[in-house]
């Protein structure tokens, strides 16, 4: 395995890593919120123990695609500076 692609593997390896207690502290944080679209849209997404599953899938995935792509636009730009 050459070494751009090793790095760059272990990179999103770390994100999803990282992304998971980031997603536990934020949907929690965010607990109001899904009492509120829970009344308006009458969606289950809070339950007596806190927010519901399919509520930290979401955030989860959002995380994800925001540091994938983040990190994508570094390395572009990383690469446009050596040309």
């Amino acid at each position: 395995m050459n070494k751009p692609v090793f790095k760059i593997s272990i990179v999103i390896f770390f994100i999803l890593v990282l992304c998971i207690p980031l997603t536990f502290i934020i949907n929690f944080i965010l607990n109001p919120f899904w009492l509120w679209f829970e009344n308006n849209f009458g969606i289950e997404s809070s339950g007596h123990s806190g927010p519901a599953d399919w509520t930290f899938e979401v955030i989860y995935i959002l995380f994800i695609a925001i540091f994938i792509i983040g990190y994508w636009f570094l390395l572009r730009n990383k690469s446009k500076d050596q040309i």
